[in-house]
């Protein structure tokens, strides 16, 4: 468990004539490290207050992909909004993580999730190899939130992908300064003919 390696790390340096924790203070970190857990959960359970949270919420969402996870915090806040409102979602991530410089590895971004109880399915590649994937095992999302930009050479081909993973009922959002906007794509782009 993460806390628990903070916490002794932390107790260590607290004391260290002999690099260990003292008999007396042994019998206190259990009860300590539990009351750092619970306020660590009570802070995961928060109220949805951002805007994005408040759109996500009002969707009601089985299913939500989100492309570019940039520090974890947004999925963490919207998530845990939906968790306190006993809204249960499949959550999914694209994004290459620390292959192509991000702020998170995959692995730190996966411990914080968990950590908030939130069981995460990511697909750590580009977005087309991303999207590509997805339509293939996991099919449509009802909300996508695309948050990593699109270059230009690849927007065409990004669209046609969207357009496949989404259905008429989905929401697919980005950011707009400070506000999530609705992105307009034809789910017929995607579309193979009959």
């Amino acid at each position: 468990m993460p806390l628990r390696k903070l916490w002794n790390s932390l107790r260590r340096k607290s004391n260290p004539s002999n690099g260990s924790l003292s008999h007396e203070n042994t019998a206190d970190s259990g009860s300590v490290e539990q009351g750092v857990v619970k306020l660590e959960k009570a802070t995961f359970k928060r109220q949805c207050t951002s805007q994005l949270c408040q759109t996500i919420a009002r969707l009601a969402p089985q299913t939500i992909l989100e492309i570019g996870v940039d520090d974890g915090t947004r999925a963490l806040e919207y998530l845990s909004g939906l968790s306190a409102a006993n809204q249960s979602v499949r959550y999914f991530a694209i994004d290459q993580f620390e292959l192509a410089g991000g702020k998170l590895s995959l692995r730190e971004f996966h411990q914080l999730l968990r950590s908030a109880g939130i069981r995460p399915q990511l697909f750590p590649e580009s977005i087309v190899a991303g999207l590509t994937r997805f339509s293939h095992t996991i099919g449509s999302a009802d909300v996508i939130l695309v948050a990593d930009e699109i270059s230009d050479l690849q927007r065409d081909t990004v669209y046609r992908l969207l357009g496949r993973v989404s259905n008429s009922q989905t929401s697919i959002l980005q950011p707009c300064g400070k506000q999530w906007v609705t992105l307009s794509i034809d789910p017929q782009i995607g579309r193979r003919a009959a």
